[in-house]
């Protein structure tokens, strides 16, 4: 079963409760597909077709380049507001990631509460907030054997105040010549000259995104880093 195989939408019934919620739209795929400048590209031709929409980016480079005393205000901005949530995602990492390190679980954690924090800001002001890289990404680099299930749990643990929240996935693939050359452009995805990031399993993706799909508001879209270089995006512009 491939991703193009995979189910396009799923629809989870909202109380008429709930006033409009932000669309959140989250690309995932292998470090090197360019999911970076297909966010930056979408960012760019939403603010330009849909003018009256409040749109948010949230991009990785930006959590990289953001000082250690503005993500210590996060977490600690995160555990007074949501103690108890905070204590749950570490311990489902934990159970989760016995064989993964302290230093790695930590980092899991650390990114994993900064970018719910991002997220949970960003969509109370805004329409459509995008990342390009967001909670799938962060369970699918951390899963492993043994692990799946676990992994499903804390994916749905992380999505849960988002519930009401639209979600667009969008797996993005890359031609080979493009990934080529962007893995001479990028040393930090090689080491002694071979892909870092081989373990990453696509199959595995797709049962994780699984655990998602039948519970909330969630559309699927595969797009591809074409050999030009080009990355068509407008079979995301039609789910905002």
């Amino acid at each position: 079963m491939s991703l193009g195989d995979f189910p396009r939408q799923s629809r989870f019934n909202i109380s008429d409760e709930f006033s409009p919620m932000a669309c959140i739209v989250e690309f995932s795929g292998k470090p090197g597909v360019g999911k970076t400048l297909a966010c930056n590209k979408l960012i760019g031709k939403s603010l330009n077709t849909l003018p009256n929409s409040r749109i948010k980016g949230l991009l990785s480079n930006e959590r990289r380049l953001s000082s250690l005393a503005m993500k210590a205000i996060s977490l600690v901005c995160s555990a007074g507001l949501h103690y108890s949530r905070l204590a749950v995602i570490l311990q489902q990492m934990s159970d989760a990631m016995p064989d993964h390190g302290r230093l790695r679980l930590l980092k899991s954690f650390w990114n994993a509460v900064y970018l719910d924090f991002q997220l949970w800001r960003s969509v109370r002001n805004h329409d459509i907030v995008i990342m390009d890289q967001g909670f799938t990404q962060l369970c699918w680099a951390n899963l492993g054997a043994g692990n799946e299930e676990k992994i499903k749990s804390l994916l749905l643990t992380l999505y849960a105040p988002y519930i009401s929240h639209r979600l667009v996935l969008v797996y993005l693939e890359a031609h080979d010549r493009i990934f080529d050359n962007n893995l001479k452009l990028r040393r930090d995805l090689v080491t002694n000259d071979l892909y870092r990031f081989d373990y990453l399993n696509e199959d595995a993706l797709i049962e994780m995104i699984d655990a998602i799909s039948s519970k909330r508001n969630f559309s699927l879209v595969n797009i591809i880093n074409d050999v030009s270089g080009e990355i068509n995006i407008l079979p995301i512009m039609s789910r905002l």
